[in-house]
C-alpha cells in the first residue's frame, strides 16, 4: 500500500492491488471530529458570564460616560435646588445609572442570577 498526499495536504490516496494485480486507488479523506456535548457544555460554562462579570460590565458602562470624579460631582449635585442646571445634570446622571443597573439586572435574570 502506498500513501500519497497532494501538495495542498488536503487528501491522500491509498494505492493497492486487487486480486488480478491491477492498481486500485482509493481516496482517503481527512475526518473532522465533532466536539462532544460535554466539551461544548464545559466551554459554555467557562464563557458564561458570572454575577461578578455582569456587575463589572455595569460599572464599565457607567464609567464610559462618568468617571469617578464626575460621579462624585453628580452625587453632590443632588442637594442643589430642583430648578437648577446642576440638579438637571444630576437627574440625567441618575437616569443613565438606572438604565445601566436595569441592563445588569436583565442580564443576571437571563443567566438565572438573583
Amino acid at each position: 500500500m502506498v500513501e500519497y498526499i497532494d501538495n495542498d495536504g488536503k487528501w491522500s490516496v491509498d494505492v493497492d492491488t486487487d486480486e488480478n494485480g491491477n492498481w486500485i486507488e482509493k481516496p482517503k479523506f481527512k475526518i473532522l471530529m465533532e466536539p462532544s456535548q460535554a466539551y461544548i457544555d464545559r466551554k459554555k460554562q467557562r464563557m458564561a458570564p458570572t454575577k461578578e462579570k455582569i456587575n463589572n460590565q455595569v460599572r464599565e458602562k457607567i464609567a464610559e460616560r462618568y468617571d469617578v470624579i464626575k460621579e462624585i460631582q453628580m452625587l453632590n449635585q443632588r442637594n442643589y435646588p430642583i430648578d437648577s442646571l446642576e440638579y438637571a445634570e444630576y437627574l440625567e446622571y441618575q437616569e443613565y445609572r438606572e438604565e445601566c443597573l436595569a441592563w445588569g439586572q436583565a442580564e443576571k435574570a437571563q443567566y438565572g442570577f438573583e
